[in-house]
Order: C-alpha cells, then sequence, then structure tokens
C-alpha cells in the first residue's frame, strides 16, 4: 500500500512539472490579441483673441487596437495602462480636422511589459470640431406623464426646482438650443402628491456641461370634491365700452377639483363671461367659464343670461 502511494506521488509531481515546463514554453511564444484602449483628446489652446477653446462634437472613448507581445506578458496585460493621445491643431472657431489614427499616438504605461501595438482596428480616423467655449441659461422642460387613481386631480402645473439650469457648451451649438428635457417618466395610479429627482436630458452629439445636473419635480394631487358656489358674477366681453346690464347679473356654479382647494374656492376665483356679439342673434347669451388648471366647471344655473331691458 504504501509502495502504490509513492508512485502515485512521483507520478503527480512529474505531471506537475511537465504542466509548468509546457506552460513556461506557450507564454513565452508570441501571439496576438485585441484590446480596446482609452481616446484621449488634449484640450485645445486659446485661439489669438484668448477666447477658451473646446472640442465640440463627442468622440469614442475607445479605441480597438491590434498588440502582440509574448504570452506571459499579454496574460498580465491591462487595457487602462495604454491610450492613444490626439492633439487638435486648429484653432479656428468652427474648424473640422480629420485626423487618422497610428500605432505611434498609442502610450503605453506599464513598466516591464514588452508589448507593441501593431496596428489600429477601429475607429482608424476620426473627426474633431473646434468652436468657443460659451455658457447661457436654458429652460427646463419636464418631460412626466401622470396617470392619476381614480377621482384624483393633478392641482396646478408641475413645478421644477430650479426652472432654468446653465448649459456650457459649443458656441455655434449653443445658440440653436431653447430648453433642455428632463428624463422621461411615466407614473401610474398616482394619489398623493409627487417630489422627484430626476435626471437631464441635454441634445445629442455635441459636449456639454449641465449645472445643476438634476432638477426637482413637484405636482400636488388631491382627492377630487365638488362644490356648488352661489352668487358668482358675470362678465361682458366685447361690449364696445356700452354700460350692458345682464339678467341675472349671477349665476350659480357647479365645479369639481382638489378637495383642499374646492373647500376654500370662493366665488370671485371663478370667471364668468358672456360674448355680447352673440346678441344679435336674439337668444340669450351662453354663460362661459374661462379655463383653469385648478378647477373644473362642469354646471352652470342658468347656462344663459338676457341683457336687461330688452
Amino acid at each position: 500500500m504504501k509502495r502504490n502511494f509513492t508512485d502515485w506521488a512521483v507520478k503527480g509531481a512529474a505531471c506537475t512539472l511537465a504542466a509548468l515546463l509546457w506552460f513556461h514554453a506557450v507564454t513565452e511564444h508570441t501571439y496576438q490579441k485585441e484590446i480596446d484602449i482609452r481616446l484621449q483628446v488634449e484640450g485645445v489652446p486659446p485661439d489669438l483673441s484668448t477666447e477658451e477653446l473646446m472640442v465640440a462634437n463627442v468622440l469614442p472613448s475607445r479605441v480597438r487596437v491590434l498588440v502582440s507581445g509574448r504570452g506571459k506578458d499579454l496574460l498580465s496585460l491591462k487595457e487602462e495602462d495604454f491610450f492613444l493621445r490626439v492633439q487638435p491643431r486648429g484653432t479656428n472657431p468652427g474648424s473640422v480636422s480629420s485626423y487618422r489614427l497610428s500605432p505611434d499616438q498609442v502610450e503605453n504605461l506599464a513598466a516591464g511589459a514588452d508589448v507593441q501595438v501593431r496596428k489600429i482596428v477601429e475607429p482608424r480616423e476620426i473627426e474633431v470640431e473646434i468652436d468657443k467655449r460659451s455658457e447661457r441659461m436654458i429652460d427646463v422642460e419636464p418631460v412626466l406623464v401622470l396617470e392619476l387613481a381614480d377621482a384624483y386631480k393633478q392641482i396646478g402645473k408641475v413645478k421644477i426646482d430650479p426652472p432654468q439650469v446653465k448649459f456650457t457648451g459649443p458656441s455655434r451649438r449653443l445658440q440653436k438650443i431653447r430648453s433642455v428635457r428632463t428624463d422621461s417618466l411615466v407614473l401610474r395610479d398616482v394619489h398623493e402628491d409627487l417630489d422627484l429627482q430626476v435626471g437631464l436630458r441635454p441634445p445629442e452629439g455635441i459636449r456639454f456641461e449641465l449645472s445643476p445636473a438634476t432638477v426637482r419635480l413637484s405636482v400636488e394631487v388631491q382627492e377630487l370634491a365638488e362644490s356648488s358656489i352661489a352668487e358668482v358674477p358675470v362678465q361682458v366681453r366685447n361690449g364696445g365700452g356700452r354700460n350692458i346690464q345682464l339678467a341675472p347679473a349671477k349665476v350659480r356654479v357647479r365645479v369639481r377639483g382638489g378637495a383642499d382647494l374646492i373647500g376654500k374656492l370662493k366665488s370671485e376665483q371663478i370667471y364668468l363671461y358672456v360674448d355680447y356679439r352673440e346678441e344679435n342673434a336674439g337668444n340669450g347669451l351662453s354663460v362661459q367659464a374661462r379655463p383653469d388648471s385648478s378647477f373644473e366647471v362642469i354646471a352652470l344655473e342658468p347656462s344663459q343670461v338676457e341683457v336687461a331691458g330688452r
């Protein structure tokens, strides 16, 4: 039994030694592989007017290259040790220059690694657009879809804080930007107030900086309620400056809206009117309500009035 164990130990050691010799021989051979390395575009020096310039277009962040080296060097290779550096030549705002990428532009930060860059796989060429750096305040446009729960209502508009953000980017493109949108949100079965921190989605294809990069959206949501408000005055539009009296001059209004708001709603907060130009038809004048995002007028009593003295 002891002899069998000794035989197995000898065989195991021999196999291990053979594997080590094989691994050493293999890792000494030269191989090739493709890796993705960083593309680093240097800053643009100021032009003669001392205005700050910038790279205006979005460039790929990585470049695929073919490298070769001994197996052991490739095994220990880290992609982050390599980067391809491009120094823009143009200093004129609006200039666009093409750059052919070459292995000579690749820098290796790994000390002692004998790895050579053989060729650029993709992209082999890039275009760099130069422009003046500019900044301006841009309106924020919320992209928010709310599906309210039954018997609930949104009170007022979506509030944005801050309503504008500072947008820093290439001058020529910045002039065409009117607003910046928030990330798109769809919320269902909403039955309470909302207070959300959301990101911004600026136009694609340009370099930019946003400050701040997020905004706060708040929405007031209340349970629906109805109320009847008496003695709401009716105004006359298009009366030509004449003192026109209506009969009746006030009507009863039934409104629907958020419970908190409806409970405090006063008659002077509801704007009713008639268009005097309709009087020529010889019929009563239809009472109309000016739209209000806070509440809805669902009934008027009476819904028509007459010109007094006719």
